[in-house]
């Protein structure tokens, strides 16, 4: 699908500001959770938990969109940490049922609580990401006021991170081909940041993915082995310093974020204008 330099460039401005906004909306959530940059599917599994009623983990997985052995890894994690109980399902011993403990519901609550936070402090930047993703004005406008508003700042939270899973699933199918399908997250989210600077410094993905110089080190070195970045000395002068660019494959991957903003826009637009209003009625 070709686009115009102008369509390009309003892509790569939505691509921004959805960085801007996964990364403080990641941050918010790990702060309460105690998590360690909690992955979107992660966090629609736990939204699922909040009732505290027993959730078959098989019918977990289609909501996390992961596989089930790394959504069991991050349920284990929380139930080392005392925030879900994992165990057989009492009709059929076969199946293994995870719910919330104690415990872990009341971090839920006080996850709920500090995001009506958040949705407040964001309200402007969803408000743009709303304009900025609105496709043919009536049909957006027709779909955003069908959406249910949710009744509370978790749904609201989880309607972030599926449009994060949509993302990722359009991104996958554009770049599969390629073998790129592991690439997803923070990952996606450094090799837009550096296609959009043209190249860049490691300081600046620590800035703007709000990640240790420790974290984008580990993240650029496994981009470097997949071949999609190359790290070189002397930046302006300076050969202590470390330039960040894309490969002609990390270009591809890169391209094809862009083109999964393009496909998913107007779901994007239908959330973000639901985030938006209930922000404002809020």
């Amino acid at each position: 699908m070709t686009h115009t330099g102008e369509e390009d460039e309003r892509l790569d401005l939505l691509m921004g500001r959805i960085r801007e906004y996964s990364v403080v909306f990641t941050a918010a959530v790990d702060e309460v959770l105690g998590t360690e940059i909690v992955e979107n599917g992660q966090f629609t599994a736990l939204v699922a938990l909040a009732d505290r009623e027993p959730h078959a983990v098989a019918d977990l997985v289609p909501i996390a969109r992961m596989e089930r052995r790394r959504l069991m890894g991050f349920l284990r994690s929380l139930q080392d940490r005392g925030l879900v109980q994992l165990g057989a399902d009492e009709a059929d011993s076969r199946r293994r049922v995870a719910r919330l403990t104690v415990r872990g519901a009341r971090r839920l609550r006080e996850a709920d609580a500090r995001l009506v936070a958040f949705f407040a402090e964001s309200a402007s930047l969803a408000r743009e990401i709303a304009d900025l993703s609105e496709g043919p004005a009536a049909a957006a406008r027709a779909a955003a006021r069908t959406m249910r508003v949710p009744a509370s700042a978790l749904e609201l939270a989880a309607l972030v991170a599926e449009t994060g899973l949509d993302l990722q699933d359009a991104t996958r199918a554009i770049v599969g081909e390629r073998g790129f399908e592991h690439i997803r997250g923070h990952r996606l989210l450094a090799l837009s940041a550096i296609r959009i600077h043209g190249g860049c410094r490691p300081t600046t993905l620590v800035e703007e993915l709000r990640l240790t110089p420790g974290g984008v080190a580990y993240l650029l070195d496994g981009l470097e082995q997949d071949g999609l970045v190359r790290r070189e000395r002397d930046v302006a002068g300076d050969r202590r310093g470390v330039s960040v660019t894309l490969t002609d494959e990390g270009l591809v991957v890169a391209g094809a974020s862009r083109e999964a903003y393009a496909r998913t826009r107007q779901r994007i637009h239908e959330r973000f204008s639901t985030i938006e209003a209930a922000a404002a009625a809020a």
